[in-house]
């Protein structure tokens, strides 16, 4: 827990909420919807612009990339991450352990569109 928080104040400068993406257990009875947003400390991995060539001679630019915290929360696909006032759809979630003596730390990448 202290080597996350180390490592979330050395690599994590931007602040962001998160909002799960909730799916009720009986489905019949209601639609799935978003918790409340948590606050949480992020960083980006690449801020290169991507480019799509879905339509021929048309050039667009991807708007899918991807940030990584150490915070822990329930991090799934369809929930939103909201920052620079606008809201992100999680694509991917992976997650790595990061070993550092006797400290095992959650390092969580997120595909962001």
């Amino acid at each position: 827990m202290f080597k996350s928080l180390i490592k979330e104040s050395r690599y994590c400068k931007n602040n962001g909420q998160y909002q799960q993406y909730i799916v009720p257990k009986a489905m019949e009875k209601k639609l799935p919807y978003y918790g409340y947003p948590q606050p949480f400390k992020f960083g980006f991995i690449s801020l290169e612009n991507r480019y799509e060539f879905k339509v021929p001679e048309i050039r667009t630019e991807a708007s899918e990339f991807i940030i990584h915290t150490y915070k822990q929360l329930e991090y799934r696909p369809n929930g939103k991450i909201k920052f620079r006032n606008k809201f992100w759809t999680i694509t991917n979630v992976s997650v790595s352990y990061e070993e550092d003596g006797f400290n095992v730390v959650e390092h969580y990448f997120l595909t962001v569109k």
